[in-house]
């Protein structure tokens, strides 16, 4: 007897009932699940068909009905996470037989029109590899304003957080937290900041920490958020360009915990000529003062605007 995937649906107060329904029932259906709900209000789900090892997508059309998809030949769907944007489904998940990060890209290839309703139902999927060698588990997307997909996912090989993203023509891939004899990386949870900088929530396996790492516009920075007992598994992250929110598990004592730092979010950016190497010095006034490689000093206001160079 196959397991059943099931969706709660219908925003309500606590108050209200909550509507339950299987929507997929043919065979062991519904692990690593991920969903998202579109511009008019209607969920897609990726999640995994176990029985035969495959990615399924799940939407909800117009014609309110549920369409099931069971996609490709190959192994995967593991580790599922979805992200929509402008009529585009993008779905990372990983194929567990090569060890893969896989990438799953759908586009209505039509519609038609059924009774009162214009069904969006024919979709077209291509789903090609971005890395491999042991990579992929644990693996997160996000979408930015130009369409292109970011993912952060679990170098197993490293023991390291790895981030791959769609420059336009390729997949440019990239390690940006590994140390020697340390296990990071897993539990990954990523957002996209303002410019599509992205920020990364996960879990460090030897210390038992949160982590958090970010793209600065120049290099990766990463450090720990949280280090009291064993924390961090199953993190998840979300915010705004100035305030960041992140849900997590405390193992140690069973509780779910949360964090943020509105106080010392990013509050403005300044882009010099070059690398900025130095500590900057603020005046009593208020002026910051900083030297670039560009080989000029820079003088800013305190709200991040230009005095001089």
């Amino acid at each position: 007897m196959g397991k059943f995937l099931l969706l709660l649906f219908i925003p309500c107060s606590v108050f209200c009932t909550w509507q339950n329904q299987a929507i997929d029932t043919e065979g062991e259906v519904g692990a690593y699940s991920s969903i998202a709900v579109d511009s008019e209000g209607r969920p897609q789900i990726s999640y995994t068909n176990l029985t035969l090892g495959r990615l399924k997508h799940g939407f909800f059309g117009t014609d309110s009905t549920w369409h099931i998809k069971s996609l490709g030949t190959t192994t995967g769907g593991y580790y599922s996470s979805i992200a929509l944007n402008g009529g585009k489904t993008h779905i990372a998940h990983y194929n567990p037989n090569l060890e893969t990060l896989l990438y799953t890209k759908a586009e209505i290839l039509g519609t038609a029109i059924i009774g009162t309703y214009t069904y969006y139902g024919t979709y077209t999927y291509l789903t090609e590899t971005v890395d491999t060698g042991k990579v992929g588990r644990f693996c997160d997307i996000a979408v930015d304003t130009d369409g292109d997909p970011h993912i952060s996912y679990y170098n197993e090989n490293k023991k390291a957080l790895n981030y791959a993203f769609w420059t336009g023509l390729e997949w440019a891939t990239s390690t940006i937290d590994y140390a020697t004899s340390s296990d990071r990386g897993r539990f990954t949870s990523l957002f996209l900041a303002e410019d599509a900088l992205p920020i990364i929530s996960y879990y460090d396996a030897t210390t038992g920490d949160l982590r958090l790492a970010f793209w600065n516009m120049t290099t990766w920075g990463s450090g720990t958020l949280d280090a009291i007992g064993n924390v961090g598994q199953y993190s998840s992250i979300a915010g705004t360009n100035s305030v960041l929110h992140v849900a997590y598990y405390d193992a140690t004592n069973g509780d779910l915990k949360y964090a943020t730092n509105p106080e010392n979010m990013l509050k403005w950016r300044y882009l010099t000529g070059n690398c900025v190497n130095s500590s900057p010095a603020v005046s009593s006034d208020g002026k910051i003062y900083v030297g670039s490689d560009d080989g000029y000093l820079y003088s800013l206001n305190y709200d991040g605007s230009f005095r001089w160079k």
